[in-house]
């Protein structure tokens, strides 16, 4: 790149990015890439502008922005509550038991997912936990049936 040329593509502003930081300026001062930015022609606050735009069309893409996954968040908070209503919260830690061995009565012993759960010892278990697993294999026998299985 000529000395004094602006940034027209990401690709461009990428390599200057890359020759800074592939020289160990990870830990340089920002005003020492400023300076060394500007020695160089480039409009630091364009700079700045561009890496932030990109910034955050990178974030607004990403499967792990928790935006992104709001709508599975609330799709199964709303399935937990369904269970809730069903009256898992009332059932007593015998009821409990019960209806976990029901549901994996119901359940595939050779489904990865599931295996861990027909060993367990249920005893040693607290309410919470017994809560938590049985609402869980709710949602798998819900999920096996709405697929077909």
């Amino acid at each position: 790149m000529n000395k004094g040329k602006p940034i027209e593509t990401d690709y461009e502003l990428f390599c200057v990015l890359e020759a800074f930081f592939g020289d160990g300026l990870e830990s340089a001062s920002s005003e020492f890439i400023n300076a060394e930015l500007k020695e160089l022609g480039f409009d630091v606050d364009l700079v700045g502008k561009r890496l932030g735009s990109i910034a955050r069309e990178t974030l607004t893409k990403s499967p792990d922005n928790w935006r992104n996954k709001s709508h599975e968040i609330a799709f199964a908070k709303e399935k937990l509550n369904h269970f809730r209503v069903l009256g898992i919260e009332t059932l007593d830690r015998s009821g409990l038991i019960t209806g976990i061995n029901q549901a994996l009565a119901l359940l595939d012993k050779s489904q990865s997912n599931v295996l861990p759960v027909f060993n367990r010892n249920f005893q040693e278990a607290s309410e919470n936990d017994l809560k938590s697993l049985l609402e869980q294999l709710q949602i798998l026998i819900q999920q096996g049936n709405s697929l077909g299985n």
